[in-house]
C-alpha cells in the first residue's frame, strides 16, 4: 500500500476513533490493538488497529499515552475538529523548537476524489460529483482498508480475528461478499 493510501485509510480510522472518544489498548489482543469507546475498557471494543498501524501512529506521535492506554494526540484531535486531515505528511511539516509540528502550505484534505468533487459539472451551479458519489468513494476507501482478505491478501484467520467474526465463519462471509462483487462487476455469465 502506498503512503498516500495508507495515510488516507489511517485518516478515516483516526476520525472514527475521535468520533467515539476512543481509548487504544497498550497491549494487543492477538496481533491487533482494540479501541474502546468513551475511553472505557469495560465496553466492547469497536475498532481494531493492526500492530503495524499502531506502531506507525506512535512513531508519528499521532497518539499519546494515557493512564490506561493511548488516545489521540491534542494536535490530531484539533485538526479533526477544524475539518482538516488527521494525518500530516512528514515531508510537509516544519520543525519549530518547543512547538508542535506545523504543516507548511499543505492542503491536507486534498485527495484526487476531493479535487474531482470540487470540479464544476455540466449543469450550471452543480458539482461534477454528487454528495452521494463522494460519500460512496470514501465508503469504498474505508472498505478497502477493512476488506483485508481480497485487497491486502491477509490470511482468513487473521481477518476473522480483526473483524471479530466467529472462528470459521470467514469463508461464508467472504463467499457472500464475493457473490455481491460478481454481481456489481458483472463477472457472472449471462
Amino acid at each position: 500500500m502506498s503512503y498516500t493510501s495508507q495515510a488516507l485509510a489511517m485518516d478515516h480510522i483516526l476520525r472514527d476513533i475521535h468520533k467515539i472518544d476512543g481509548l487504544i489498548s497498550r497491549e494487543p489482543q492477538g496481533s491487533d490493538h482494540p479501541v474502546f469507546p468513551h475511553r472505557d475498557k469495560r465496553k466492547r471494543p469497536v475498532i481494531w488497529i493492526e500492530q503495524a498501524g499502531f506502531q506507525w501512529l506512535r512513531g508519528l506521535k499521532m497518539i499519546a499515552p494515557h493512564m490506561r492506554g493511548f488516545v489521540l494526540s491534542d494536535a490530531v484531535a484539533e485538526r479533526i475538529e477544524n475539518g482538516e486531515g488527521a494525518v500530516v505528511d512528514p515531508s510537509d511539516a516544519v520543525y519549530i523548537p518547543d512547538v508542535s509540528r506545523v504543516a507548511a502550505n499543505a492542503n491536507l484534505h486534498s485527495t484526487p476524489l476531493d479535487r474531482l468533487a470540487r470540479r464544476p459539472g455540466l449543469e450550471r451551479g452543480k458539482k461534477w460529483l454528487s454528495a452521494a458519489e463522494v460519500e460512496a468513494g470514501y465508503a469504498l476507501i474505508r472498505d478497502y482498508a477493512r476488506l483485508a482478505f481480497c485487497c491486502r491478501q491477509d490470511e482468513l484467520e487473521a481477518v476473522e480475528r480483526q473483524e471479530r467474526w466467529a472462528a470459521g465463519s470467514g469463508k461464508q462471509i467472504v463467499k457472500l461478499g464475493l457473490a455481491r462483487l460478481a454481481e456489481l462487476y458483472g463477472t457472472a455469465p449471462g
